[in-house]
């Protein structure tokens, strides 16, 4: 199958073509009565019908790539897709997800239809959410079924409906319905059927301004709360409402600021400065941070040092304690990474500033490098000093990501380009590829063949991967049978799909029909890809499904001259520090079972709590 974008209406056309030579197969799932009797008539279906293989995958990978084109014409098409009980689950998500930005309208039988199989809730066949459904009632007429439905729905998934309806608003009179019943009747029934504690908090932090829900989260604070709990309620709360909640009791008040749970001027109203700042500096210090689990997976334990590392942070006189526990021989590498994060988002120029004081050694130290890594993906002019000043020194993969910063700030300069050219010559491969980058952005395209070549015939993936990124960088039209070539090579959508991921970057960045074309079908390819082979990890997958729906979505508002914000990067990038720190091994490639070694690993930023500065 290939695709050719001139237009969204031209592609939908298209899609449809293709969706409509493969129909659908096999019995519906609403015509068993249970999980055997489907799977034997499915069994007999296809005893009866040879299947054509992946047939059905590219389907529904149709659908899905339909459902995030589709306009008001394609409201049809979408209904038919959503109706039908034998699409995929996920192909039906998505073309309810477009229903509801697109406002379908289904007849009341329709809508009673998919509501009913909803609630039903059967364990075989592709059932959509209740939930989500629940969006599409907009009308007066709608609601009125959706009443009925709710009606012969349990307590427990009315309770979970109320729940999610925090995340995807529902009408006005279903979310009063809803509230109304769980202080009424579900809270009672959930305690006394099927007792769920975590449920009934969460709802209640989901509708905290709604009156009654306040009600049971003060019922919490006079019963004995621990710290996770603390952390539910924290994390479902404005930072105003979690303190207005451990005020309800003084013994939760102090439990809350002895664990370091509340914001800054709380706990400086509290302790004595002196005890206040022993604390910061024991919970650096003393903390358990990390457990290892399987395959060194590191897994967070919950513990204070994470609400310290951002109150340090926030503390702009305590700075000298922070920069010394940076140094601490007591700290251990990650929670020191995690108050260099915590400082670099609070003060990015005190954090430069540290990295710059760090001991001159030929190899700086980790911490430093990873900062570099961070620092360089998003430079600022003023920095330029100090990029030029790593780039001096002799470690080499410090000198890659000053080298990245620079060429982002808009090349080295005339006072490094003999630095550069002798970079060129590093060991280090990954150098050298950014150096020849350097001297082609500065005109100097006797290097180009030799990127051209890195980018195509590199022994090592992570290298052709690296190559192919700078030679778009510099001359995005000699790249671009490379680029052609990633996205075909089933070696670049390895378990870390460094080229493929660069590749698709590439395409949604220039941005021309053709790479549209491409990338259309690539997005296709992916899902087929990582669906059917066992080889890749689920984190492969997800981030790869990301990156693609991303850069779609960017390119379809681009050209179709509507508003976008930027056009995210390919997130395996965040393993560029774990890839040039080992590159002068021939088999370097990130583990497929571990996160990468960046400076805000994928948790970090929330685990940490680093998410509104």
């Amino acid at each position: 199958m290939k695709l050719k974008w001139s237009s969204r209406e031209s592609l939908c056309a298209q899609l449809l073509s293709v969706l409509q030579s493969i129909p659908l197969e096999g019995p519906h799932p609403h015509e068993s009565t249970s999980t055997s009797e489907h799977y034997r008539k499915l069994a007999l279906y296809y005893r009866a019908h040879q299947r054509a293989p992946r047939r059905q995958s590219t389907r529904g990978h149709c659908i899905d790539l339909l459902a995030r084109c589709a306009g008001p014409e394609q409201r049809g098409a979408l209904r038919e897709f959503l109706l039908d009980d034998r699409e995929a689950m996920t192909a039906r998500s998505s073309v309810l997800d477009a229903a509801v930005s697109l406002g379908l309208e289904l007849t009341p039988g329709e809508f009673a239809g998919l509501l009913d199989e909803a609630v039903a809730a059967r364990s075989w066949g592709n059932n959509l959410s209740l939930g989500e459904l629940l969006s599409l009632a907009r009308t007066e007429e709608s609601c009125v079924i959706a009443e009925q439905a709710l009606t012969r729905a349990t307590a427990k998934q009315r309770v979970e409906v109320l729940l999610h309806s925090r995340g995807s608003p529902l009408h006005a009179r279903l979310q009063h319905l809803l509230h109304a019943r769980w202080l009424a009747e579900d809270q009672e029934t959930i305690r006394r059927e099927d007792p769920d504690r975590d449920l009934e908090v969460s709802v209640a932090l989901a509708t905290w301004e709604q009156p009654g829900s306040w009600d049971v989260l003060v019922r919490l604070a006079h019963e004995e709360v621990s710290v996770t709990l603390m952390d539910h309620v924290r994390e479902g709360l404005p930072t105003e409402a979690f303190v207005r909640w451990a005020r309800l009791r003084p013994k939760l008040y102090r439990q809350a600021a002895e664990t370091l749970r509340l914001p800054l001027p709380e706990l400086r109203a509290h302790f004595p400065v002196e005890d206040l700042r022993e604390r910061l500096r024991h919970a650096a210090t003393h903390q358990r941070l990390f457990t290892y689990v399987l395959d060194g997976v590191p897994a967070k334990r919950s513990e204070n040092f994470p609400f310290a590392a951002r109150l340090l942070a926030e503390w702009t006189e305590e700075r000298p304690l922070l920069l010394s526990l940076l140094r601490h021989p007591d700290v251990a590498e990650h929670p020191r990474r995690a108050l260099l994060a915590a400082l670099l988002l609070v003060d990015r120029p005190a954090a430069i500033q540290w990295a710059r004081e760090s001991p001159g050694t030929a190899d700086l130290p980790t911490l430093v490098r990873q900062l570099l890594h961070e620092v360089a993906r998003a430079p600022r002019p003023e920095e330029r000093p100090f990029f030029l000043e790593v780039l001096q020194g002799t470690d080499d993969v410090a000198s890659c990501f000053a080298l990245e910063a620079l060429l982002a700030l808009g090349g080295v300069g005339d006072t490094a380009q003999e630095r550069v050219e002798t970079l060129k010559r590093s060991t280090h491969p990954g150098l050298r590829v950014r150096a020849m980058a350097a001297q082609v952005r500065d005109g100097k395209r006797e290097d180009l063949p030799e990127l051209v070549r890195l980018a195509r015939e590199a022994p090592e993936p992570w290298l052709r991967a690296e190559a192919l990124r700078w030679l778009c960088e510099v001359d995005r039209e000699a790249g671009q049978p490379c680029v052609e070539q990633a996205l075909s090579d089933d070696s670049a959508w390895g378990d870390v799909p460094l080229a493929a991921a660069e590749a698709l970057h590439a395409l949604a960045k220039r941005g021309t029909p053709e790479d549209l074309s491409l990338l259309l079908n690539a997005s296709v390819a992916v899902l087929e890809t990582f669906s059917s082979a066992v080889r890749y990890s689920s984190y492969t997958f997800f981030q790869m499904h990301y990156l693609v729906d991303g850069s779609l979505q960017h390119h379809l508002a681009r050209d179709e001259g509507r508003e976008h914000g930027e056009l995210p990067l390919p997130s395996v990038r965040a393993f560029a520090f774990d890839i040039l720190a080992q590159a002068r091994t021939p088999a370097a490639q990130p583990s497929r079972h571990t996160f990468p070694s960046a400076l805000f690993e994928p948790w970090s930023r929330r685990e940490w709590d680093l998410t509104d500065t």
